[in-house]
């Protein structure tokens, strides 16, 4: 999979519990049935359902849940589609597999950075896959159900344990990030050498740099209080 040519730059709620972490799948059960599956199985995968934005949904998942709940709240939209996983290997060859089937280009799927922040305060910095679509009508419930099936399988064929959920929620989650968990630094050595070659002649050889360009999205936010 590609890598986007920009990192993602996330705030965090303040009291938003990233050390220790509990019901942070069953919650978005306060949205869907659909999105807490969603959580549950990316889960089961080594991966995690960090963070979504649609013009439908506004901003959702584990990291911005405080937006299922809140009634004042700000409220934020991306039009077009976004969501945020964390990385594995097999949640990557999942998502490869998605993207061939859908036949077109209207999500388009890289790994990047996500900076966490709270405040101006960094909490972590963490590899993930980021989907995308520019599309203002992206129909992001049959997208929803396409990718909730693939994992429901992966997991069904052996590809992960579905109680993983329940235990991390039960007994707390502990997040942490290591830069290098899930990279072999032998192989990211060897990629950065090929993609910083400054020769035509070798980037004729070994091809462009393996980057796709992050789409420009117009946001908006709605500020909604009581009176």
């Amino acid at each position: 999979m590609p890598f986007w040519n920009s990192d993602l730059d996330l705030t965090v709620a303040p009291w938003f519990p990233i050390g220790v972490d509990y019901k942070f799948v069953s919650i978005n059960s306060l949205y869907s049935a659909r999105l807490k599956n969603v959580a549950a199985l990316s889960f089961a995968v080594d991966s995690e359902f960090l963070f979504m934005s649609s013009i439908r949904s506004g901003y959702v998942g584990n990291f911005l849940r405080e937006n299922l709940f809140t009634i004042n709240a700000h409220i934020g939209f991306n039009l077009g589609f976004v969501m945020l996983l964390g990385y594995s290997q097999r949640i990557e060859s999942l998502i490869e597999k998605i993207l061939q089937n859908e036949g077109n280009e209207t999500v388009m799927g890289g790994i990047t950075w996500c900076v966490v922040r709270r405040g101006r305060m960094l909490l972590g910095n963490l590899k993930s896959i980021a989907l995308v679509s520019e599309d203002i009508l992206f129909d992001e419930e049959a997208f929803l159900v396409r990718f909730e099936t693939a994992l429901s399988e992966t997991v069904s064929k052996g590809g992960g344990d579905s109680n993983i959920s329940y235990y991390a929620e039960k007994f707390g989650y502990r997040r942490f990030f290591i830069p290098y968990e899930t990279d072999n630094p032998t192989d990211m050595n060897v990629s950065r050498l090929l993609t910083e070659m400054e020769f035509p002649e070798t980037k004729q050889a070994t091809g462009p740099s393996p980057e796709i360009s992050f789409p420009f999205f117009v946001g908006a936010e709605l500020i909604l209080s009581r009176l």
